[in-house]
């Protein structure tokens, strides 16, 4: 018996651990990282909910179904009669070898494929490209048969030789993502090779990408039942090693502190890599909001020489222009934080075309108020994203124990973004 614990904890027990880290890793990467709208994607870690869609959708092969994403395939059935080698004992304990028929069965792929192409994840503000290569793909499934030859479905999507030893019986199988599915997206976003915007693809500084048809939380909380099983099995393993070492099973309930405190180890570094990778997405997230408002410090300059270029200088105007350039000292998240620093403008810019129509038939002009318009509301949805992430930190800060492992690994709590103009998008302008 001891042998057998000391086999079992030898093979199960890393397994488990490894199964504990890898999933409680994966559920803190999915909790501390905020939802984005498309028009707010940035180069790095992301996560989407949408809607799929291609404007040139693919028909899948068994249902005929518009889907962006599909695979099928055809097994067939065998079975066999093959005689094999048994090694036996006698009563002597002599050891002897004789032949010995069995049958066997199981599953040939014969047909199938699986069409992969980059398609776009729409929501309310945009849409943004998918690059499924090389993504953990969780379709939904659309068709799941098995028939025999009398099947008409038999021959129509199979082949017409059969295999060796095949029993007559086919399983045809289809799964998808179709078009307008909701579905959620985990990875990183990276710029495209053919135009200036943000695609997500695989990385391989981030292996954990994801295309699910599950929402969200249907993933995390499937991520962490994995999690609590993987760590009950490994305590299990550690109460049967205990049991079995000292012949007594009221011993083994000692198993329960030790595994437990096998196990915090592990713990305490994922709990370290969630702080420092927070720390380092609330990094980035500012980097973001920096970058948006520098695009719209640029844009200021020519839309206050083109407002001055009006003849009549009213009063509208002169605020107008008075509003612009209070902007001018606006480049950065701290410049912004300063309270009654930074406003949206582009609403006021839609007084000013409205009182001077001339405007209106200004190209640069606008250009230049179209280029403000869609800023402003980065701005917002930017910093929607860094709040959110700044929340996830301070939270973490404030949490027992994750607290302690926060002041351990250097995280401290962080300043929102305090622009309360910019709570939500600016009205879309069409002029």
């Amino acid at each position: 018996m001891i042998i057998i614990a000391a086999l079992v904890s030898l093979i199960f027990g890393p397994i488990c651990y490894w199964a504990f880290i890898a999933n409680e890793r994966r559920r803190r990467l999915y909790e501390d990282t905020p939802t984005s709208k498309t028009v707010a994607v940035f180069v790095g870690e992301v996560e989407l909910k949408g809607e799929a869609v291609l404007s040139l959708p693919m028909k899948t092969t068994l249902t005929s179904q518009d889907a962006v994403w599909y695979s099928w395939s055809v097994e067939e059935e065998w079975r066999r009669t093959e005689t094999v080698p048994v090694t036996r004992t006698d009563s002597n304990g002599k050891t002897y070898t004789e032949m010995e028929e069995r049958v066997t069965s199981g599953w040939t792929t014969v047909d199938g494929f699986t069409n992969v192409k980059p398609f776009y994840l729409k929501d309310e503000t945009g849409v943004v490209r998918i690059n499924p290569e090389k993504a953990k793909i969780e379709p939904k499934t659309t068709f799941y048969e098995t028939c025999t030859e009398d099947d008409p479905l038999y021959y129509k999507h199979g082949p017409r030789e059969a295999i060796s030893d095949s029993t007559g019986n086919r399983r045809f199988s289809e799964s998808a993502i179709l078009l307008g599915q909701t579905i959620f997206v985990s990875g990183r976003a990276r710029v495209r090779d053919d135009a200036v915007a943000a695609e997500v693809a695989w990385d391989k500084e981030h292996p954990e990408y994801l295309i699910s048809t599950r929402t969200e939380e249907e993933i995390t909380s499937g991520v962490h039942s994995a999690s609590v099983a993987s760590w009950v099995v490994f305590v299990l393993i550690s109460m049967l090693i205990f049991g079995v070492t000292f012949q007594n099973w009221v011993d083994s309930f000692w198993g329960i502190p030790v595994g437990l405190a096998a196990l915090f180890p592990g713990w305490l570094w994922i709990v370290h890599q969630s702080m420092v990778r927070l720390k380092n997405r609330s990094k980035q997230a500012r980097s973001n909001v920096d970058v948006e408002l520098k695009r719209r410090y640029s844009l200021i300059t020519p839309l206050v020489d083109a407002v001055k270029g009006i003849r009549d200088y009213e009063a509208e105007t002169q605020e107008a222009i008075a509003a612009l350039r209070s902007q001018l000292e606006v480049k950065t998240v701290s410049d912004a934080n300063r309270e009654g620093v930074l406003v949206p403008v582009a609403d006021r810019m839609l007084a000013v075309i409205e009182k001077y129509p001339q405007l209106k038939s200004e190209p640069l002009f606008l250009n230049l108020q179209k280029n403000l318009v869609e800023t402003e509301d980065r701005i917002a949805l930017a910093r929607q994203y860094y709040n959110d992430t700044v929340e996830y930190v301070n939270s973490r800060c404030e949490a027992f124990p994750e607290g302690l492992v926060a002041r351990l690994s250097g995280v401290k709590r962080q300043e929102y973004f305090h622009a309360e103009e910019f709570e939500r998008p600016p009205v879309q302008i069409e002029v």
